[in-house]
């Protein structure tokens, strides 16, 4: 009896509706989720479901009873964390409360090999976090760069996307990745904004810095091209190229055409004309991964407090009272994009090759391809790209950035289009002979391996016979 007098006493000052979704009180569209007294409560998402329902206590296991800190919902998954930051899952949070309620369903697996590790944590010192699912039934599709429909893996894609303390790196925490912090999204501008928040929902991120400038991107490992266990990537170009009538039963494989590299950019999202926080939120909607709805925490003219809103693609914020009290200060919103004044130190470091010809890699960026490779020739320099992307490692564990131990990347090298087709059919010019001996005179994209280290760049074009051309690091 003195537990549900408690109980309900602990529900009694809960909000009717919960308008952000942040670490303390979140949504999906089923449920409402609030952290109180180091537990959770859930309620009915009656602006979606239209059902109304008291606040009810979820029950928890072993380990997060009564040590509940924080917690994000997106799709069907609920994780929260305890005091030590471990990672506790439930993966029911599309169903009914029957089946919720029921400890045995939460789960600490997390991490490589394929989710069973014995389970993880989120970064000391992080400034945010927040968890994104994009699911097929419920995102089913989206559109990649080429305007091409691409498929959604049936297991999903779940992230954590972890902000840590300097405000420029964000971590990426999947299941089914090794147990380290060494996976990054990059921040806009190559990494170098500084943000004071982030959010996710279905793949898609939102970021803002203590100006207000405000970032979104669609971004997952399966979208970014590092899962080619099961997807196809390509960056040759796309538009254009048909579905065959027969696909491939092996589920990844099927995508046709191959996913369009490099993935869509940051894209910086319209200034709020008016007092905000840095309290940002971000909800799926729709199919596709087209529509999500974003809010950020502030005031009006009148000093109502409340919450400003629109829609992924949308060019104007319309702002909704709610009378709530804010829960973060309010910020130094500049009515112009202030992202230039508050960038962070640059990561892009530079290499050198001297072989049977002189190139440098200029500013590779672990997180952030491309890289430019520029090639001395008799008739002047050419700039090549170099892109590369992670790999779905099991086993293999890294520290973040470059460290003395090899990191294994894909990796492709591109030749301008104008540049290719100038010199592929001119094999008597400097770069035409380049292009013959060392690169292709049918495809610009060549695929070769890389291998970083703080100390040097392989660039290999084929594992077995070579070439493998070093680039060591310029001090």
């Amino acid at each position: 009896m003195l537990a549900l007098v408690l109980t309900l006493l602990a529900a009694a000052d809960l909000p009717d509706v919960v308008h952000l979704r942040t670490t303390k009180a979140t949504y999906n569209r089923k449920w409402y989720a609030v952290v109180k007294d180091k537990g959770i409560f859930l309620k009915p998402n009656k602006e979606v479901t239209r059902q109304g329902g008291p606040w009810v206590p979820l029950r928890l296991p072993d380990g997060l009873k009564g040590d509940v800190q924080e917690i994000s919902i997106d799709d069907t998954r609920l994780v929260a964390t305890n005091s030590k930051r471990q990672l506790f899952s439930l993966t029911e949070m599309l169903s009914g409360a029957d089946k919720i309620n029921k400890p045995r369903k939460w789960t600490t697996r997390w991490g490589a090999p394929f989710g069973m590790a014995s389970g993880w944590r989120l970064p000391e010192g992080y400034l945010a976090w927040s968890l994104s699912m994009a699911s097929p039934e419920e995102d089913e599709y989206y559109m990649d760069l080429a305007g091409n429909r691409q498929m959604i893996g049936k297991g999903a894609c779940t992230t954590i996307f972890a902000l840590n303390r300097n405000g420029q790196h964000i971590s990426v925490l999947d299941p089914w990745l090794p147990l380290d912090y060494s996976y990054e999204v990059d921040g806009p501008r190559r990494g170098r904004f500084v943000s004071t928040n982030v959010a996710a929902s279905g793949s898609v991120i939102f970021v803002i810095n203590k100006h207000g400038d405000m970032y979104t991107r669609l971004w997952d490992f399966d979208i970014s091209g590092s899962d080619r266990a099961f997807f196809r990537y390509t960056y040759e170009d796309q538009r254009g190229v048909s579905i065959p009538k027969k696909l491939p039963i092996i589920q990844g494989w099927s995508t046709y055409p191959a996913i369009q590299l490099p993935i869509r950019p940051w894209n910086a999202q319209p200034k709020i004309k008016g007092r905000i926080t840095d309290d940002i939120s971000i909800a799926k909607r729709g199919k596709g991964c087209v529509h999500r709805t974003l809010r950020v925490a502030g005031q009006d003219e009148q000093g109502r407090t409340g919450y400003y809103e629109k829609d992924l693609g949308d060019a104007a914020w319309v702002f909704k009272p709610t009378g709530e009290p804010l829960r973060r200060p309010l910020i130094d919103n500049t009515p112009h994009d202030a992202t230039e004044q508050t960038l962070g130190p640059a990561e892009e470091r530079r290499f050198r090759y001297a072989g049977d010809f002189q190139a440098e890699l200029l500013d590779f960026h672990l997180y952030s391809p491309p890289a430019t490779l520029r090639v001395q020739l008799a008739g002047g320099p050419v700039d090549l790209l170099v892109h590369y992307t992670d790999g779905l490692r099991q086993f293999e564990k890294h520290g973040r950035g470059l460290e003395r131990s090899d990191r294994k990347l894909h990796a492709v090298i591109e030749v301008p289009q104008a540049l290719f087709d100038k010199h592929k059919g001119a094999p008597g010019t400097p770069f035409g002979k380049f292009l013959k001996k060392n690169l292709s005179t049918r495809n610009r994209f060549v695929r070769i391996h890389l291998a970083a280290s703080a100390r040097e760049i392989a660039l290999i074009k084929h594992r077995i016979i070579g070439p493998t051309w070093k680039f060591k690091a310029v001090r």
